[in-house]
């Protein structure tokens, strides 16, 4: 590896610690040094010193293994770092033929080293502009440049013009030639190296790395050793006219018609102008080559070749032209000349920038309507439309072919007999104007397949609109219909894009959040937020669903009109709830790999397989199912419910709209509000919480209680309806050590039928799990640890899917538990598990107390002492009676 001072080396290492003595031991290792040489250099006692002196610094940087394979990883690992504290040095490599390339190759390899980052350019400088556009995304960063320069090739006009450019661009820049011959007089004052000779490559490494010029031929010395691939180099003599791209029939045959003019010969620009052309020529036919299913051309000329082919073959073209996009000249003669020379069974979906567009895009739309079938829309509404296409599996699988086609802009050219071709633009040329614009045609079947799949698709989609009249109408007739369909799409534009108001949206989602957090309690939270989310959606309902006991979704609150325009009322479908992935509603909330659940949508909600109830009941209230949105209220740890609308009202009519769904947009909107719904319910249930933590806090330190009374007070709080438990049990050690079961309480579904109430011994069962580790013991999942369970038919009878035990403990004494059980998985978050184990603290010090009196006793006795001190009670008021009288008679 590189020498590396060991001052610098101590910089390397500073994480692992290494000791004065462990340092020499790894800079002798580094440099070479036999285990033989290094006890003998540091006056170590053997060998097996050395050894193990070595394997505390493997054992440091938590090297593992055995043999000689640990050094290199140690070396990998200081060199990295050694690299990440210089910085490399990045050089660029271009190279003329296919000589150029190889040897280029070969020079990247020997200037594989630690402190350089080699880049070999893919493409050959004869390629013209194709080379100057790629070599000016490459030369950002760039500290070196090399040119290759094999045999026969310095006259070439290509290479002085790539020259000139690098050395003007460039601060350091070399040419590396192969070969004893000449260079021309263009290319002498260009500073060379001799690629024949290691000392000259030694140099250009040392001038790229600095340092001393002995390590620089070290390492060339070494690469050149070390791989015949040099030698392979230097033996290549043949010519790169051989196989230049150059020598190519077109490029020939272009040469050889003219030359014998005199201004070719004479004039450097008009020569350099006529093989770029002739080389760009070849570069297309080159890719395309015998078994290639693609042709390039730039863009410019596609509206002349597509009026060529219209002309020559009647084509059917199914196409998206996007206004103010690539394709800009549909207002112009040429955009004439396509719909004059269209076949009339073509297809076109012209997408705007925004209304104002559409509109003073009047004449030409009508000249083209006239001539085919002519769509129309906006961009807001298309980019979806394409997006959820192009993110399909069967279209991502051609993203890594090297002609993928991404696109958004593209026409399908069909003949009668069944001759296909797609042609399309990439992304980039309507991202920068400094990017070469090319259009690709393609012949591929299974792309053409997908393309047109996509076009069907989104022609029928809403929002888009067919420009659908005869073009023999008169003037005035034209005009009326045209009205009609800007009317039309003004409607569809209103109602189907979030665009079309995003002020009304937007501009108060901070006032709708902090409107939803001042709220304290849930039965203020829902209507609120349902009446916010139908006044900015313009739904016929919104609902907010919420997780019970039991684990499903109950329907907490509606808001809304029937089919008759009528106010829908709570008590309307009162029981209506799903399970967690049932019915449109449930699949909100299915946990995805983030543990939440993600939004669901569809403009086509009459074909989605609901609950059979459900959708009857809806269907008959609503009077259609259009289209639906449903996001889960996501909070800090989990989600809570799901808020829900349904179909797009028509502001005139106050009914469904026909043909108008949800964009994109207002998902997004209800999905904030969702996550703010979801903060607000999760601080109303915090504000109970603590409120229950008070109450239980008074009521176990209040006076002259009986314990029975508290203890069982405590449990029918925790299974109240604040809380997620379904069953609470209290249980206290005896003077035996045998846990007793002191106050039980379930949810009204729940019974105690064929549940063991027994004493049980410490050690016996799970619960006692928790006494003996001191700490909670927490079943996410039942199902997996049933056989645990004493009372495991009981457990199994009414599903319940989570139990969680907390130990009592008061001043490092352990009292007794207190058990929960769940009827969902309940994964008892952070937050949850602090409240329990403060609860479980209150009953511990109540227990201790009690303890202290000596009035912890059993509920039988406890419930024989009640009923002692109840006839304590009427003896004492007989005898104060008795008293009162004889001091009446006295």
């Amino acid at each position: 590896m590189t020498n590396i001072p060991q001052d610098l080396l101590r910089e390397l290492v500073v994480e692992e610690g290494l000791s004065d003595a462990e340092l020499e031991a790894l800079s002798l290792a580094l440099d070479g040094k036999s285990p033989t040489e290094i006890k003998e250099l540091l006056k170590i006692k053997s060998e097996n010193a050395v050894q193990k002196k070595l394997g505390k610094i493997y054992a440091k940087f938590r090297i593992s293994g055995k043999g000689p394979g640990k050094l290199p990883k140690l070396q990998k690992i200081l060199t990295d770092r050694f690299q990440a504290k210089q910085g490399k040095k990045k050089v660029l490599i271009s190279w003329y033929g296919s000589t150029g390339k190889f040897q280029a190759e070969g020079l990247k390899d020997i200037l594989a080293h630690p402190q350089v980052e080699a880049l070999l350019l893919d493409t050959d400088m004869s390629s013209g502009s194709v080379w100057f556009a790629e070599i000016e995304k490459a030369l950002e960063g760039l500290d070196f440049g090399v040119i290759c320069l094999p045999k026969g090739c310095s006259a070439h006009p290509e290479v002085n013009s790539a020259t000139g450019y690098l050395f003007a661009k460039l601060q350091y820049f070399r040419l590396v030639h192969f070969s004893q011959e000449e260079l021309t007089k263009s290319l002498l004052p260009f500073p060379k190296v001799d690629g024949t000779k290691e000392d000259d490559l030694a140099k250009l490494l040392n001038e790229i790395i600095g340092g001393e010029l002995q390590e620089a031929k070290d390492w060339v010395n070494f690469k050149v050793s070390s791989s015949d691939r040099w030698e392979k180099v230097q033996e290549q003599e043949q010519s790169v006219a051989d196989k230049s791209p150059n020598s190519s029939l077109i490029l020939n045959a272009g040469l050889e018609i003219v030359k014998d003019n005199k201004c070719f010969h004479t004039n450097q620009i008009f020569q350099y102008l006529i093989i770029n052309r002739l080389n760009n020529i070849d570069n297309q036919l080159e890719k395309v080559g015998s078994n290639g299913q693609a042709y390039s051309m730039p863009f410019e000329l596609y509206p002349r070749y597509l009026t060529f082919l219209q002309q020559e073959l009647t084509p059917s073209v199914k196409s998206v032209a996007i206004i103010e996009n690539a394709e800009s000249f549909w207002g112009n003669e040429e955009g004439d000349e396509v719909a004059k020379t269209a076949n009339y069974d073509s297809e076109r979906l012209f997408v705007f920038p925004d209304l104002a567009s559409f509109k003073q895009s009047t004449k030409f739309l009508l000249e083209h309507a006239s001539c085919y079938k002519v769509f129309v829309t906006t961009l807001d509404k298309y980019l979806p439309l394409a997006a959820e296409f192009s993110s399909r599996g069967e279209l991502t699988q051609w993203q890594g072919n090297h002609f993928a086609l991404p696109t958004k802009e593209y026409a399908i050219i069909q003949t009668s007999d069944e001759h296909r071709l797609l042609a399309w633009y990439h992304e980039d040329n309507s991202k920068s104007p400094r990017n070469k614009k090319v259009i690709q045609f393609s012949a591929k079947p299974e792309e053409i397949n997908l393309y047109e799949q996509a076009f069907e698709t989104i022609k029928n989609a809403q929002g888009v609109i067919q420009f659908s009249f005869d073009h023999r109408d008169c003037q005035e007739q034209i005009s009326e219909k045209f009205e009609q369909i800007k009317q039309d799409f003004y409607e569809h534009r209103l109602y189907s894009s979030i665009l079309a108001h995003p002020e009304q949206l937007l501009k108060d989602l901070h006032g709708v959040r902090n409107e939803l957090i001042a709220l304290q309690r849930k039965e203020e939270i829902i209507p609120t937020a349902l009446k916010l989310v139908r006044e900015r959606l313009h739904c016929q309902t919104a609902a907010i669903f919420l997780f019970h006991k039991d684990g499903r979704l109950h329907r907490e609150g509606i808001q809304g009109v029937d089919i008759h325009s009528h106010p829908i009322d709570n008590k309307w479908f009162a029981d209506e709830s799903y399970a967690v992935g049932q019915s449109f509603t449930g699949k909100a909330a299915l946990p995805k790999d983030d543990g939440y659940g993600e939004p669901q949508w569809t403009n086509d909600f009459d074909k989605e397989q609901l609950q059979n109830e459900s959708s009857q009941k809806y269907s008959q209230k609503l009077g259609s199912k259009r289209c639906i949105i449903a996001v889960p209220l996501n909070g800090h740890n989990k989600t809570y419910g799901v808020i829900e609308v349904i179909n797009k009202v028509d502001l005139k009519t106050g009914k469904p709209h026909p043909s108008c769904g949800f964009a994109r947009e207002e998902i997004h909107w209800l999905s904030a509000i969702g996550s703010y719904v979801a903060t607000a319910i999760s601080n109303s249930r915090r504000n109970k919480q603590n409120q229950l933590y008070t109450d239980l806090l008074n009521c176990l330190v209040e006076p002259r209680q009986n314990p029975q009374e508290v203890y069982q007070k405590v449990t029918c709080r925790l299974c109240s309806p604040e809380t997620a438990f379904k069953v609470c049990i209290i249980r206290v050690i005896t003077k035996s050590e045998i846990l007793e079961e002191v106050a039980k309480c379930k949810v009204e579904e729940i019974n105690w039928e064929g549940r063991i109430h027994k004493q049980i011994k410490i050690g016996e069962n799970f619960t006692s799990k928790a006494i003996k580790l001191r700490k909670p013991q927490i079943v996410p999942l039942i199902s997996e640890q049933i056989d645990n369970f004493k009372n495991k038919k009981w457990v199994e009878r009414y599903k319940f899917a989570s139990f969680a035990c907390f130990p009592l403990i008061s001043q490092g004494e352990v009292l007794g538990t207190l058990s929960v059980y769940t009827g969902y998985k309940y994964d008892f978050h952070p937050s949850t598990q602090k409240f329990l184990e403060k609860v479980a603290s209150l009953i511990a010090a109540f227990v201790q107390g009690l303890n202290i009196q000596g009035l912890n006793e059993s509920p039988r006795a406890l419930e024989g002492r009640k009923m002692v001190d109840e006839e304590r009670k009427l003896n004492t008021k007989e005898k104060e009676q008795i008293h009162n009288t004889k001091l009446i008679e006295v």
